[in-house]
């Protein structure tokens, strides 16, 4: 019979696959309680017709924009947690030509010491609620512009653009004005834009040169700044002309210890010390009696190399740094240093572009954050000064 040709058919030795157990029906209170299926829902045309909505509604529940009757809020937003649906911000921002993205181009997270800078700027945007996309660049034209154009296709509220090596003519920067996207630099390689922030690197030379020319220094040596960039060519044309006003030719009175290659860490001042000592021997009248390292790495190398050779700083040179990095007010003797001002430069960094990103924002003009000198243990009158009692 037709009946009995069914069960041979659904027979586990009629279909040849091995006998399974028959699934037990649950409990009525088991039944009860278990979910509806909650398959992931992945676009809001998915969850419109869930919902039995338009796009539009479900558009206006996720954006918060009144009008929408509260039941049907409600409805959206427990299906958005049943589904466990959240909308992707970027698709968002790509759809309505702006995301919460903020575009930073740096040369590198250890060039000019950016990591720390990097997270200041980090807290100060993500407070306002802009996430942050960093692109390394390696300090060349080229990636930066590729890393900018990538900012652009991703449509950022906003870029900040450390030590930018692009003319104001490049084709990235004149697309970025063409979509409007904000865009501000800090400390510029190549040219000063409207929206540019830098440290006035010459202003924090000239106090520093007040204040060793205060305490009697005549001859002053440089360690691994000669051969360096525009930022470290800055300081030094800087220290030349403080040199000038007090009437000290910089040929006579400037010495310069440089490497082959220009480093910026411990061991570049460490291995200067050797020459350094040779040139502290004896009592010629024009040796030099205050050192003026690149920044404080240098100068903590150089102290130790000096140390280890016999000698004593300040007691027989002085030295200075520059950067004011955090233990330098903790190491003995401690170190007199520039403090660029990184904290403030990262604040007016995101105060400037988030103001750019305002309708209808004025054109602002360049900033110079204004170094402070702190002046420690590391330096004081040369010997021949506290010899005299002069």
């Amino acid at each position: 019979t037709m009946r009995q040709t069914k069960k041979k058919l659904s027979s586990p030795e009629a279909s040849g696959s091995a006998p399974t157990a028959a699934p037990k029906a649950l409990p009525k209170a088991a039944q009860a309680q278990a979910p509806e299926s909650a398959e992931p829902i992945r676009s809001t045309s998915q969850l419109a017709r869930e919902l039995g909505l338009s796009r539009w509604t479900i558009s206006r529940v996720i954006n918060g924009h009144p009008g929408i009757h509260p039941d049907t809020v409600e409805r959206v937003r427990a299906a958005m947690e049943k589904h466990r649906f959240s909308p992707n911000p970027l698709a968002q921002g790509l759809r309505h030509g702006r995301t919460n993205l903020i575009g930073i181009c740096a040369p590198g997270i250890e060039d000019y010491f950016l990591g720390p800078k990097l997270e200041l700027l980090r807290e100060a945007l993500s407070i306002r609620g802009f996430q942050v996309m960093i692109g390394i660049t390696g300090s060349h034209p080229e990636p930066e512009a590729t890393t900018l154009d990538h900012f652009r296709r991703l449509c950022v509220a906003g870029v900040i653009l450390f030590a930018s090596r692009l003319s104001l003519g490049h084709a990235a920067l004149s697309k970025f004005r063409e979509a409007e996207i904000p865009l501000v630099m800090v400390d510029p390689l190549a040219a000063r834009h409207p929206h540019s922030l830098g440290i006035d690197r010459a202003r924090a030379s000239q106090e520093l040169m007040a204040h060793l020319l205060g305490l009697g220094h005549r001859h002053f040596i440089t360690v691994c700044m000669a051969n360096a960039g525009l930022y470290t060519r800055t300081r030094l044309n800087a220290i030349s002309a403080a040199l000038e006003k007090a009437g000290l030719p910089p040929e006579r009175h400037l010495l310069h210890l440089t490497r082959d290659e220009c480093e910026d860490h411990y061991e570049a001042g460490y291995e200067s010390a050797a020459a350094m000592a040779e040139l502290l021997k004896g009592d010629a009248p024009d040796r030099p009696t205050a050192i003026l390292a690149m920044n404080d790495r240098i100068a903590i190398g150089m102290m130790e190399g000096l140390r280890q050779r016999g000698y004593a700083l300040p007691r027989d040179c002085s030295i200075a740094g520059y950067d004011n990095m955090e233990h330098t007010a903790y190491i003995s003797p401690r170190l007199t240093t520039i403090d660029p001002g990184a904290a403030e430069l990262m604040a007016r960094a995101a105060s400037q572009l988030l103001a750019a990103m305002k309708p209808g924002s004025r054109q602002p003009r360049p900033i110079a954050i204004k170094p402070r000198l702190i002046i420690r243990e590391t330096t004081a009158a040369p010997p021949e000064k506290r010899s005299t009692g002069r």
